[in-house]
């Protein structure tokens, strides 16, 4: 739910004792964000992208709406989220290959947060 990803940023995230360099949100979804929450999942990931978190996303199940994970998802999005149709082990290998990848990019510092293009939009939103 939107609210969760929200409320995890607010309570846990910002308030943690030692701050990292490199701010990370895993989502796992598991199907499409319901109608009421679809607008308030797209503001608060663009408010936690305009924070400086990375959003890693990774979807299991063959329901999803693939418009709203690249919402959800930082981008680049084919560096940031992964569907996988069902978890068994080719796919939970695939998995665990991508996001050692998606870690290794974050630490060499090859994707900035937030990304250029986001900036622009990010300067709107906190005046």
């Amino acid at each position: 739910r939107s609210s969760d990803l929200q409320w995890t940023i607010d309570n846990i995230l910002v308030t943690a004792p030692k701050p990292r360099k490199n701010k990370i949100l895993f989502v796992i979804s598991a199907g499409e964000t319901s109608f009421r929450d679809k607008y308030t999942m797209k503001e608060a990931s663009l408010k936690a992208k305009c924070q400086g978190y990375s959003i890693f996303v990774v979807s299991i199940g063959q329901q999803f709406n693939y418009t709203e994970l690249e919402d959800l998802a930082s981008t680049p999005v084919d560096h940031h989220l992964v569907q996988l149709g069902r978890v068994h082990n080719p796919d939970m290998e695939y998995a665990s290959g991508f996001i050692r990848a998606f870690l290794n990019t974050l630490r060499h510092g090859i994707n900035r947060y937030p990304p250029e293009d986001l900036r622009t939009k990010c300067r709107t939103l906190t005046s």
